[in-house]
Order: structure tokens, then C-alpha cells, then sequence
């Protein structure tokens, strides 16, 4: 018995001198965290890998695939380059020696270098928010270099992830090209652009689209007389109305969404708007408007940034 106890004993002593002769934990000074090992942040994936959405690209309405999508770099959103340039209609070419991009897009030539701050656009100097930057064998561009060099409009829909390109003006030859609604020969006389529902013996069988957004009780013919019709068309990225001005009151907009994307009208100034509407669908807004001068827009996403917006009066009777 007295020999289990001094093996004991000695068992007792080893494990104490095996205990001191490790590192002991360092006292915590004030104000020190409980924390153990680095402190760990949300990292963003690099882009293309599956932690990273892909970013879209849309131009003129229509989704772009290309081998390398956009990226987002030091807060800024990068685009490749050579893929925007050719779909936007220029030719590029790369210097691999000097590592500098030419392209041509009609009369202007637009030379940049990778990671110089400055390109040459049209034969002047521009100063870029961000140098241009090699990647995967793509050279990427800050998005808003492409709508300075181009003179397109250009916008960044953080929430869809989409990067949207429009070009060309603003459609006004395509609200010359809308038809004009009838007039009632025995309407009062108004303002010269501002037009009154035709009677109900003159007034033509609507299709059965327009049917869809004119539900009975409030056909044109048993409209106020003095409630005017507006007619709107939406296309990516433009809204064109006829007519274009009328006088103070009631007035009826019938909206035909005609481009790819989904859109709405709303008007600066007035609470209500239209739903979205789909491809090929219709929609009405009825609205009372004082004088003065409005913002016919779509509000729809970054679509006001790209250029959809019409100018719209609303003159004294």
C-alpha cells in the first residue's frame, strides 16, 4: 500500500513540473479583447467565381454575352474594353508592346494605356476616375470612361447587378410618327394641340388590345368632354407622347410599352404612376394637371438616367 502511494506521489510531481515548464497564457491587460486570433471581415470573391454574381450587360435593350463580364474594382465598376467598344460599333485595336487600346467609333479616336490615368479621345486629353487595368487578357475600363469617349449614357443598376448602355438621341421623330387621335367636330374649341374624344357615332371599334385598357365605363365616347387623351410610347431607353402639349385639366394617358424591357410612366411632380408594364402590354394613368411644365420619365430601375424622359406642357385654357 505504502508503494501505490509514493507511485502516486511521484506521478503527482511529474505532471506539476510538465505544468511549469510550459508557456503560461499572458495576463489580458485592460481593455484587451476576449478575442482570440484575427478579427475576420466579409471578403468579396474576385470576379467570375461563384461567391461574385456576374454582372450583366445591356445595350440598347438587348443583354450582351460576352467571354468576360464587367467587374467591380476599388468601389468603381470595370468594363472589358474590347467587348463594349465592338458592340457599341468601333474598331479596336491592342498594342501588345506599348500595352495601349485604339479604337475608332465613327470620327473619333479614343487611345488609352494600361494603367495610365489619361486617354486621348477625339485629339484631346481626358483624365479617367480610375486607370485602366489587365485582366484575364482583357483590358478593363472605368463604365463612365465608355459614356464619356462614346457619347453614350450609361448606368449601373447596383441591385440588379447590370451595367445598361443607350446610344443615339432620344427618339422625337417617333412622336411625330404616332397617330393622332380623333376630334369631335362638335368638341368646344381648346388649345390647339389638345385633343377631344370623337362622338359616340363617330368613334371606331377599339382592338381588342386597346379594349384590355379601356374597360367599360370609361370608353372614349362617355369620357368628360373636356378629359384629354395622351398617347405614350415606351421603347428602351425612350418615351415618346402625342400630343406633346395640352391644356390644364383631366387628362388620360394610354401607355404602350413597345421595347424588351418592363417600364412605367410616371410624371415629375405627381404622386401617381403606372404599374410596370410588360412587353407589349398597355396601361392608363388619369391625372389633373395644372399649368406649367412636367417630366414625363420611367421609373423603372436606371431607365430616367439613360435618357428616358420626355419634356411635356400643360398650357391655360
Amino acid at each position: 500500500m505504502r508503494q501505490r502511494f509514493e507511485l502516486l506521489g511521484l506521478m503527482a510531481l511529474a505532471i506539476v513540473a510538465l505544468v511549469a515548464g510550459g508557456a503560461a497564457p499572458a495576463p489580458m491587460q485592460k481593455g484587451s479583447s476576449m478575442r482570440r486570433g484575427p478579427a475576420m471581415h466579409p471578403t468579396h470573391a474576385a470576379p467570375g467565381s461563384s461567391m461574385s454574381p456576374a454582372i450583366s450587360v445591356v445595350i440598347n435593350g438587348k443583354l450582351q454575352r460576352y467571354t468576360v463580364s464587367p467587374m467591380m474594382s476599388g468601389g468603381r465598376v470595370m468594363v472589358p474594353m474590347r467587348e463594349i467598344f465592338q458592340s457599341l460599333g468601333a474598331k479596336v485595336n491592342w498594342d501588345a508592346r506599348a500595352r495601349k487600346v485604339t479604337a475608332i467609333r465613327r470620327q473619333t479616336e479614343v487611345i488609352i494605356e494600361v494603367g495610365d490615368h489619361h486617354a486621348m479621345v477625339g485629339g484631346r486629353w481626358m483624365t479617367l476616375d480610375a486607370p485602366p487595368q489587365m485582366r484575364q487578357g482583357h483590358v478593363f475600363v472605368p463604365l463612365r470612361f465608355v459614356g464619356e469617349s462614346l457619347g453614350a449614357r450609361v448606368a449601373w443598376d447596383a441591385r440588379a447587378y447590370r451595367v445598361m448602355i443607350a446610344t443615339g438621341p432620344p427618339a422625337a421623330a417617333a412622336a411625330a410618327a404616332m397617330p393622332v387621335p380623333a376630334t369631335a367636330p362638335t368638341a368646344p374649341p381648346v388649345a390647339s394641340d389638345t385633343t377631344t374624344p370623337p362622338s359616340p357615332a363617330e368613334a371606331p371599334a377599339a382592338s381588342s388590345a386597346e379594349a384590355a385598357t379601356e374597360p367599360a365605363g370609361t370608353e372614349l365616347a362617355t369620357m368628360p368632354v373636356r378629359e384629354q387623351r395622351v398617347r405614350v410610347t415606351l421603347t428602351d431607353y425612350h418615351i415618346a407622347c402625342q400630343p406633346q402639349k395640352v391644356a390644364a385639366g383631366p387628362v388620360r394617358f394610354y401607355v404602350s410599352n413597345n421595347g424588351p424591357s418592363p417600364h412605367a410612366l410616371a410624371i415629375d411632380g405627381i404622386k401617381d404612376r403606372t404599374p410596370n408594364i410588360k412587353t407589349g402590354e398597355k396601361a392608363t394613368l388619369q391625372v389633373d394637371l395644372k399649368p406649367g411644365t412636367y417630366t414625363l420619365y420611367c421609373p423603372t430601375g436606371a431607365h430616367r438616367v439613360l435618357g428616358m424622359k420626355t419634356r411635356f406642357v400643360v398650357e391655360s385654357w
